[in-house]
């Protein structure tokens, strides 16, 4: 008997547990975050999606919200006007749904003394979170059943967060507000929506959201961030610089490997072949074509920042050596480095050093150039 209540304890809290594992594993970091406060007397939203894709995805928010202060009513003994911090998670990705109360009875208490009354007070707000399991266009797998190829998509999470006095103030929560502030969301990103390169767009900000069906103005902010990926590309970029006296011009080819995350942006390594044309005549009016061709890795980080026109600073560093030459303008075993240049678009300058022989015979030179991919 001992035995068979140990093992039917150890499944009970087996289930518990896992009822919520979707719900803190799989969060991940949303890359998209919306917050809009206060949205009536005492009640702040937050919105955070895996991806903005999931808004074409997102069931009726208005009937959601009649079912969570539904059941919230249950419920409204153990939600009391004290000065307890609790945080509500309500789940809907399984039948029947779940709710779970933490209450944050760790933390620190705070008192006033007023008309002759020591008085405990509330110093943090409570959270009640909604937790969907919501389809994203990018998840898309396929699974093999039977020898058969099947393409099947993956429920992504998104978190609706509200900050509140008490608990008890969602269930005066005005029928509507929540879509009118997810409305707002695809409006504002409706073209990032139709965008094919969507991860690639960051940003963030903050206004204020002015609608008829709020009592008052509403404070708005997001935050945009761009997912881990990585991407390889081609290559080709066309230039002229004076170098050793003489001006040159270049032509490079190669690959160009693009990580990005959220944590350090975007990150460009480029491997190319450079390519240094010297065109003169000589003695006897002959023309003349020299090649100095230079194997290239150039590291670089761009910020692309909104609203800023004209050239920006790019962070890069880059090293070649001279693999191959045709003339003497350069000697062999010739290094060259590149630091950090201005762009706009697809044209940048870039600081140039050739040397050899540890920064003997060195040479100082500007790079004009145009760089596709």
């Amino acid at each position: 008997m001992l035995l068979l209540l140990v093992i039917a304890t150890q499944q009970l809290i087996a289930q518990t547990t896992s009822e919520w594992i979707f719900a803190e594993d799989n969060h991940n970091k949303p890359t998209v975050e919306f917050e809009y406060n206060p949205i009536q007397k005492n009640i702040g939203v937050n919105f955070e999606f895996y991806s903005l894709k999931q808004l074409k995805y997102l069931p009726n928010i208005d009937s959601i919200m009649e079912l969570v202060k539904n059941d919230l009513q249950y419920l409204s003994d153990s939600l009391k006007e004290d000065a307890i911090t609790r945080k509500l998670e309500y789940a809907l990705y399984n039948k029947p749904n779940r709710i779970r109360i933490i209450n944050h009875t760790e933390q620190p208490t705070a008192y006033i003394v007023q008309n002759k009354e020591l008085k405990q007070l509330k110093i943090d707000a409570d959270t009640l979170m909604i937790k969907l399991s919501v389809f994203n266009e990018d998840s898309i797998g396929f699974t093999n059943y039977n020898k058969v190829k099947t393409k099947i998509a993956y429920l992504k999470p998104v978190y609706i967060k509200f900050y509140l006095r008490n608990l008890k103030d969602i269930l005066d929560l005005k029928s509507g507000l929540v879509s009118v502030c997810l409305n707002d969301i695809k409006a504002k990103n409706e073209t990032i929506l139709s965008t094919k390169r969507s991860k690639d767009i960051s940003y963030y900000g903050n206004d204020i959201f002015k609608n008829e069906a709020f009592e008052k103005d509403v404070y708005r902010s997001w935050s945009i961030k761009k997912k881990a990926s990585k991407e390889l590309v081609p290559t080709i970029g066309f230039g002229m610089q004076n170098a050793n006296g003489a001006w040159l011009a270049s032509f490079n080819f190669g690959a160009r490997l693009t990580s990005t995350s959220e944590y350090t942006g975007t990150t460009y390594w480029n491997l190319t072949l450079d390519n240094y044309y010297n065109f003169y005549t000589d003695a006897n009016n002959n023309f003349i074509k020299d090649r100095y061709s230079f194997i290239n890795l150039l590291m670089f980080q761009k910020e692309e920042k909104q609203d800023q026109k004209g050239f920006q600073t790019q962070g890069s560093f880059g090293l070649g050596y001279l693999i191959n030459r045709t003339g003497n303008l350069f000697d062999k075993g010739t290094f060259k480095m590149s630091f950090p240049s201005l762009t706009n678009g697809w044209l940048s300058i870039t600081p140039e050093i050739f040397y050899r022989d540890f920064f003997k015979n060195t040479t100082l030179s500007i790079k004009l150039s145009i760089n596709y991919e």
